[in-house]
């Protein structure tokens, strides 16, 4: 039902307008009678509408200013407008408000009828148009990530924006469900859960089912280090399974592939996760990387301890973790430490020693040279350039 509202400061016009069209019958749901502008507007400010029927010539407050007043509140509203006169420049501003129609009285019910009946088909229209708008672009996120899993190519014409933001960091997540088949989730229950995951905050994802599996992407723009994002990888992780386990009451595993930063990698990105999904070697890698990252600021994290944390010798730890990763465990550890201070530097006003103590350094002066060979560059230095880009133009 179309929800109207009606406005006019004539007591008859109200009561003839109100009881002698069959509203129900168009599909309009009479929600309030205003008797002028002001309380119009109330009742707009605490009530969603999608129609205001409204004489123009009120006192205090002209239809015109009262429609501008409720746009501003809900943009949607669209008008009918009633006038004793039939004058050219009220017909104008109505136009400019994009209004559906401009009635002069005395008002003919046949003529009114007829205007709201155009006007309930077209608010029907518009919104039949949005919902597919906004169904339409995940699907061509889906679709586009289908091609891409594969390593394909896309159509441009028909795939919507690009996934990845230049320069952004993403995964894909590949996350198995476990139910028996008498308890297996609906395409509906999948569809609703996908669309759930695709209105997560601060990172975009885009997700397509494929069988047992839903295929989850995760990108965020925002994060300048590895580290950050994979600090925030590791919440919409939590956040994910939380939804999948709320709605669909299965079981469930999460695999996640490399980290990459364009749309040609995510082939890689998906190769890497389906290798997780069989190969034990990758998986410990995964929980090696996951447990760096949650323990930074242990000063005695070394080879050993972390071998000794997951119950395996020292040398395959680094055999197998170089396997699946460009660094041996040490380089890797350095690296999560230089992002992560270099991180605090640019949020916070921490000092190099209150850092260094936060990323495992007992010493700060070790901490700063460390930093300064990473980075050539000093911490105060690295923090004043950071400042100084920030408030350019």
């Amino acid at each position: 039902m179309i929800r109207l509202l009606l406005v006019d400061d004539d007591a008859i016009t109200r009561r003839s307008i109100s009881e002698n069209i069959p509203w129900e019958s168009l599909g309009i749901f009479l929600c309030y009678v205003a008797k002028d502008g002001y309380e119009a507007i109330q009742y707009v400010l605490e009530n969603p509408i999608d129609l205001v029927l409204s004489d123009i010539r009120m006192p205090l407050l002209d239809g015109i200013e009262m429609a501008k007043e409720m746009k501003a509140i809900q943009s949607s509203i669209r008008f009918v407008f009633l006038s004793g006169f039939p004058e050219f420049e009220y017909a104008k501003e109505a136009l400019k408000l994009n209004a559906f129609d401009f009635i002069t009285k005395p008002i003919s019910n046949t003529k009114l009828i007829a205007v709201m009946q155009d006007a309930v088909q077209q608010i029907q229209q518009e919104n039949t148009n949005q919902i597919a708008l906004s169904e339409g672009i995940p699907m061509m996120n889906r679709n586009r990530l289908i091609g891409l899993t594969s390593g394909g190519t896309v159509n441009e014409n028909l795939a919507g924006t690009s996934l990845i933001k230049d320069g952004a960091y993403a995964c894909l997540c590949i996350i198995s469900l476990e139910y028996a088949t008498d308890a297996a989730p609906t395409i509906l229950d999948l569809h609703e859960v996908c669309t759930k995951l695709e209105a997560l905050p601060y990172c975009s994802v885009a997700t397509v089912r494929i069988a047992s599996q839903i295929i989850v992407l995760v990108t965020d723009p925002l994060s300048l280090q590895e580290t950050e994002f994979l600090q925030k990888i590791e919440q919409t992780k939590s956040l994910i399974c939380k939804i999948i386990q709320h709605s669909l009451k299965v079981k469930m595993s999460m695999v996640q592939g490399s980290t990459v930063t364009s749309e040609a990698e995510i082939a890689d990105s998906y190769n890497q996760a389906i290798k997780g999904t069989s190969d034990s070697g990758y998986v410990l890698t995964e929980k090696v990387k996951r447990y760096l990252l949650e323990n930074l600021h242990d000063s005695q994290l070394s080879l050993n301890s972390i071998a000794q944390h997951f119950l395996i010798n020292p040398c395959y730890l680094t055999v197998i973790f170089k396997k699946y990763n460009d660094c041996n465990v040490y380089n890797y550890l350095i690296k999560l430490r230089m992002e992560k201070a270099a991180e605090l530097l640019r949020t916070s006003e921490l000092r190099s020693y209150e850092i260094a103590s936060l990323v495992g350094y007992n010493d700060s002066q070790y901490f700063c040279n460390s930093f300064r060979k990473y980075y050539s560059s000093t911490t105060s230095d690295y923090r004043k350039q950071f400042m100084q880009e920030k408030e350019l133009p």
